[in-house]
């Protein structure tokens, strides 16, 4: 994989981490009613860069040069998955959807950037591993997103 030059390099990562936390804020409006913490943009784009520096504990061994991929790769993904989202959330606005049907949505496109993930990680020659912890960095905020405070403390 080429590595583009670093302004491109930023302004390439910068659009997909704010695609992203555009389109799951504006997801997240379809589904708040499910939700135990209010959900929108900011929430989205801090767990955008805070799955990179989650991802990049577990590449304690790993050069910079792989670290960088990684991270090319992990908001390369969130990206495609955001904009799989878009046409969910163009009907929404156009003609509703009801909330179950988004989730089910949501999920066939976490089913579908999980395999992207799990093939791009391999195609880069980066620690598989990186798959498992992309499930568990996911599966953390699932809990943090669904689970009222309440319940917690």
């Amino acid at each position: 994989m080429r590595t583009p030059k670093p302004p491109l390099l930023v302004t390439y990562l910068v659009f997909c981490a704010g695609l992203s936390a555009f389109a799951l804020g504006s997801f997240a409006k379809i589904i708040q009613g499910y939700l135990a913490v209010r959900y929108d943009y900011r929430t989205e784009l801090l767990m955008v860069v805070g799955q990179v520096g989650f991802q990049w504990l577990f590449m304690w061994h790993s050069t910079w040069a792989a670290r960088r991929t990684y991270a090319i790769l992990a908001l390369s993904v969130s990206m495609i998955g955001s904009v799989l989202l878009l046409p969910l959330i163009a009907i929404h606005r156009t003609s509703g959807l009801s909330p179950l049907l988004a989730t089910c949505w949501f999920f066939v496109v976490v089913g579908l950037i999980f395999i992207l993930h799990h093939r791009l990680v391999v195609r880069s020659k980066l620690p598989t591993r990186l798959s498992v912890t992309w499930v568990l960095y996911r599966l953390l905020l699932l809990v943090y997103v669904l689970i009222p405070r309440s319940a917690i403390g």
